[in-house]
């Protein structure tokens, strides 16, 4: 009977202090598959507007680029998201640079990133847009964001 009410006891401890969602907050976990295609793919089409718009480009991408960049190292709350340990410039931001052999600081290593990924983009509007091209652009900057090793010639 006690060897049954500890193994209870053990089973409803606190994880408060476990990384992870924390049920019942509300909020969505940034560090998911599916949140971060989202996010990558709705930056992907403001920043298609806003060059079919014609619009100043440059400011706009630095705006979002440091936005996301707070978001994503933890340097700002936020009241739509949860993150967990690995937003942190020394883990994410380094991974970043490193993933895409960058120089940078790691505090700025994921605006860093989405700079690079800006420019992939855009370098795949110079020909024939190829939506098979975009996607995989799409999954190793997620990947990367994810911490997520890929594998293959592009990775």
């Amino acid at each position: 009977m006690d060897r049954e009410k500890e193994a209870l006891k053990k089973l409803h401890t606190d994880s408060t202090g476990v990384p992870g969602p924390r049920p019942g907050s509300g909020k969505v976990w940034l560090n998911s598959i599916e949140v971060v295609d989202k996010i990558i793919r709705s930056f992907t089409a403001d920043m298609l507007s806003t060059l079919a718009a014609k619009k100043d480009f440059m400011p706009w991408l630095e705006f979002e680029a440091m936005r996301w960049n707070n978001l994503f190292l933890g340097r700002r709350t936020s009241d739509t998201f949860d993150i967990g340990p690995w937003n942190r410039p020394d883990q994410l931001g380094e991974h970043v640079l490193i993933s895409l052999v960058m120089n940078g600081e790691t505090h700025l290593g994921v605006r860093d990133g989405f700079f690079w990924y800006a420019g992939q983009v855009i370098n795949l509007t110079k020909s024939d847009f190829d939506d098979a091209k975009l996607n995989q652009l799409i999954d190793r900057f997620k990947n990367i964001l994810l911490g997520i090793n890929s594998s293959g010639p592009d990775a």
